[in-house]
């Protein structure tokens, strides 16, 4: 008897002779009826034949190919220009035309998609424009300005009228080889790139549903190799398997024949070439391959002696034991920014992947499509120093290194059970959360500040707001809602002395202030101060936090610039700065985030004391890398309102200490004189433990690598700015603000009490422009991402200031962390349509999209709904309308 597979098969048969239409329909039912049925017969490759068979003469291209590639190249930051229907003559002239633009950058890409045999492509009047026709317009003679720079061409075209012969193949593992030389000159045909989408001679295949199976694939790979910093000779190998792999059944002159292809990349680039998606969109899904890479290698390395095996037996032996998350060994990769052409002598590796048929066939129409590239080379004011400490990937450990006897230390306690390194916000919150669930513990916080726990966001925001004189002596201050506080956690009486904490009955945190971690040895459960003095533990947690990054221009400046220069984080930047700015006449701020933007709105007060206050910075506007461009500008002007002279699209080239004076020479040429400068570019992690640790340092994100529990090794915790951790619904991330440090502190704490908790919670952040304007955030907010806004007009009760007096506190995210949002219902009553303001965006909800499912949102003076921004990250439902999605915000409400 026939089993239930076998009688489907056979009626698939049965069906396919009747044709394509028919067969597509069967399937098509068929998975929609009984789905295992369809997965146990592999139904994918019996409808890739099923809808395969089409003949050259009645191709056409596919509005999804054309799609595909506007959009790809669109995320990758390009200009894209699209052509349709042109004479060989006219893509001629185009490509002379393209050849002379002014708008070249770092890169150029033309997309070809038409008929075509073994000489070029054809025109939609039949006649053949040749490959040297549309490439020696690029070249270093006719096109001085791409000279060096890589010319892409990716050609989907038919090459003749025979289909590839199929062969079976066991196993191959050719390597490629590649050499690379440097002179002073080089030839007019160098930095070429041409990937077509045949060999000579044969068919190109392309499906009328889906498109080219050529540039499907190439689609496809180019943008998960963009997010993984995967060149573009490697990107193009997996196309060439990809497509290799594929098979269908072809018609052509009436006869069905077996369709095979493989594409042809050829090449004589210089370099290597990566094209960088936006930092939103870059992910750790490569991390699997890249420890598959790294294991080949490291297996590769046991011929080389016994040493070698050693290390890899003990690898391995380590990686069964840790967690999950933490078994990759670390893989030390190039830094490369966006759409970066780097020079190397590596040679690329020769993958081999295996993907399921995708269902595509036949030859496309003429088409041409010529992006013009301005590849977003990230416009920033600060250059991005790419440091990262990794530990050796040979070894899962590395050895414990001596440490010298050193002399006593009395103030500090020769054990704590409980470690923790750094005394921010995370730190403390950890501390709260051990001694919360074991009453009894003994904590140190080990610091190199001189302050006892405190938080940071009043240093950018309500400290500056103060009329009380004496404010930067006492760190208090008034919130937005008239309520006083201190920016310490607790009073000193709350701690007990490190030399005590062994002896109080009841245990207790101490904090030993002035000390810097300078070593860990993770066998002997101990680390080493600066001091020379070493402490030994139980569990322990790294909470460093970073430091704030500078300009290498200025850094490079000398000493009479850095002296005038406030790099701005802890309590002793607010008092000098506080100082500065009562003695100066000017001050500048670089940066235009959230710090830049802030310290920019707090100075700028102070403009009719006198005191001028200048912010620049590489973007349109201000929160430009956040906000979009629309809210920008808003924002901009917002802020130049509050007094403040604003600058955009600023690129610092030098800075000088002149007559007194420093000067800010931009690269467009424009000179500003100031008295003080403040850096506000970004963080960078401190991860100066990893290499005495071992632990792994994210080369992506920056930071301690952390599994979903925030353990970094079995008894090693890290929490806050340094954390780099896995976020279940938006991939590996490292956040730093303060609702993170809270919550993930707070788990950590947990964990380390044996809670084992994953760390799932959504953290937010929030920006205040003065008391009138804030915002609060969550998830991926980046403007790379397309965004989708519902504003409303705003009240008096639409600021800052009245969300505190509602809350109670000015840390906002101290009232909403533990809330959680219910059953998400839009209202039932009538509500007015949102209102996109032209000049004046009172209140509103801005989601951020990816693959068309929200990822961010931005509260704009809407506060107090946060959880319900959070459960609409967590859902990761698709929307149809987020209109009635920010109904659920109620921004309708007078």
């Amino acid at each position: 008897m026939k089993t239930r597979s076998d009688q489907a098969r056979d009626v698939i048969d049965g069906v396919r002779k009747k044709g394509g239409k028919a067969s597509e329909l069967l399937l098509t039912f068929l998975k929609n009826r009984d789905n295992c049925l369809y997965e146990n017969l592999q139904i994918d490759s019996l409808l890739e034949t099923a809808k395969t068979g089409v003949t050259c003469k009645s191709a056409s291209t596919s509005l999804s190919t054309t799609d595909s590639l506007k959009a790809l190249f669109k995320f990758l930051g390009f200009l894209v220009e699209v052509e349709i229907d042109k004479t060989a003559n006219e893509i001629k002239a185009l490509m002379t035309q393209y050849s002379q633009d002014d708008r070249h950058g770092d890169c150029f890409v033309c997309c070809v998609m038409s008929h075509g045999n073994e000489t070029g492509v054809e025109g939609c009047d039949g006649q053949i424009c040749h490959l040297n026709d549309i490439t020696s317009p690029f070249d270093g003679v006719n096109c001085p300005s791409l000279v060096g720079k890589p010319k892409v061409f990716f050609i989907q075209a038919c090459r003749g009228r025979e289909m590839q012969s199929k062969v079976v193949v066991t196993d191959s593992t050719d390597p490629i080889q590649t050499s690379d030389s440097v002179s002073y000159s080089i030839p007019k045909d160098s930095d070429f790139l041409i990937a077509l989408s045949t060999v000579e001679g044969y068919f190109s295949i392309r499906n009328p549903f889906s498109g080219s199976w050529f540039i499907q694939s190439l689609c496809k790979h180019l943008k998960e190799g963009s997010e993984q910093d995967q060149d573009i000779l490697r990107i193009l190998t997996k196309v060439n398997n990809d497509v290799s792999c594929r098979e269908a059944i072809v018609l052509i002159n009436q006869k069905e024949v077996d369709g095979k292809m493989t594409p042809q990349p050829q090449f004589t680039l210089r370099k290597i070439l990566f094209f960088k998606a936006p930092k939103a969109y870059r992910t750790v899904s490569g991390d699997k391959e890249r420890y598959n890479e790294r294991m080949i290698e490291l297996v590769s390395r046991s011929k080389q002696g016994p040493q070698a095996t050693e290390a890899i037996a003990e690898a391995v032996a380590q990686s069964k034991e840790e967690e999950p998350a933490l078994t990759e060994p670390p893989v030390e990769e190039p830094p490369v920014t966006e759409a970066v052409v780097e020079s190397t002598e590596t040679e690329p590796v020769l993958e081999e992947s295996v993907t399921e048929p995708v269902v595509e066939a036949s030859i496309p129409e003429p088409i041409v499509e010529t992006p013009v590239t301005e590849p977003v080379v990230e416009a920033s004011v600060e250059e991005p120093v790419a440091e990262v400490a990794s530990a050796a990937v040979s070894e899962a450990v590395p050895a414990a290194e001596p440490i010298e006897p050193t002399a006593a230390h009395p103030d500090v306690p020769e054990h704590a059970p409980y470690l923790l390194i750094g005394g921010g916000t995370a730190s403390f919150a950890a501390a709260r959360s051990i001694r919360a669930r074991d009453p009894g513990a003994r904590v140190l916080i080990v610091t190199e500040e001189s302050d006892l726990p405190y938080m940071r966001p009043p240093l950018s925001k309500e400290l500056w707001f103060s009329d009380d004189p004496k404010a930067t002596e006492t760190l208090r201050f008034k919130q937005w809602n008239g309520k006083e506080r201190s920016i310490y956690f607790q009073p000193p009486s709350f701690y007990v002395s490190p030399a005590d904490l062994a002896k109080v009955e009841n245990g207790g945190v101490a904090v030993l202030t002035g000390r810097k971690v300078v070593h860990m040895d993770v066998r002997g459960n101990k680390v080493k101060l600066s001091d020379g003095a070493e402490i030994s533990y139980d569990k322990c947690l790294i909470a460093t936090g970073g430091v704030p990054r500078n300009l290498q221009v200025i850094d490079r400046a000398g000493e009479e610039v850095m002296k005038r220069t406030t790099l701005f984080r802890k309590i002793e930047d607010f008092k000098s700065l506080e100082k500065i700015s009562r003695e100066v006449k000017s001050i500048t701020i670089v940066g235009g985030g959230f710090l830049g933007s802030e310290l920019a709105c707090a100075l700028g007060r102070r403009s009719d004391l006198g005191l001028e206050v200048i912010q620049m910075f590489p973007e349109k506007g201000n929160m430009g890398k956040v906000l979009p461009e629309y809210l920008s500008n808003w924002t901009t002007e917002k802020v130049r309102k509050e007094g403040v002279n604003v600058i955009t699209d600023a690129l610092v080239k030098n800075v000088s200490y002149k007559n007194d004076k420093l000067e800010i020479r931009l690269k467009d040429g424009r000179l500003v004189k100031t008295d003080h400068i403040v850096a506000a570019v970004g963080l960078e992690p401190s991860v100066e433990l990893a290499k005495s640790a071992g632990l792994e340092v994210d080369s992506d994100f920056g930071g301690y690598r952390v599994n979903a529990e925030l353990q970094a090794r079995s008894n090693i915790w890290v929490a806050g700015d340094a954390a780099c951790f896995y976020d279940i619904k938006l991939g590996r991330r490292r956040v730093e603000h303060h609702d993170h440090a809270v919550v993930s502190g707070r788990l950590a704490g947990e964990n380390m009490t044996g809670a084992s908790k994953p760390y799932w919670h959504q953290s937010m952040f929030w920006s205040d422009l003065g008391p009138d304007v804030g915002y609060e955030a969550i998830g991926i907010v980046d403007s790379s991402l397309p965004t989708v806004g519902v504003f409303a007009k705003a009240t008096a009760k639409d600021t800052p200031k009245a969300a505190t007096e509602q809350s109670g506190t000015g840390i906002r995210s101290e009232s909403e962390t533990e809330a959680v949002a219910g059953t998400l219902k839009t209202e039932t009553k009538a509500t007015p349509p949102p209102i996109q303001q032209k000049e004046d965006y009172g209140k509103g909800v801005i989601f951020y999209l990816r693959d068309q499912v929200v990822v961010g949102i931005v509260l704009w003076n809407v506060f107090n709904r946060m959880p319900i921004a959070r459960k609409i990250i967590k859902d990761g439902e698709h929307h149809a309308d987020l209109n009635e999605v920010a109904k659920l915000f109620n921004i309708h409400e007078d």
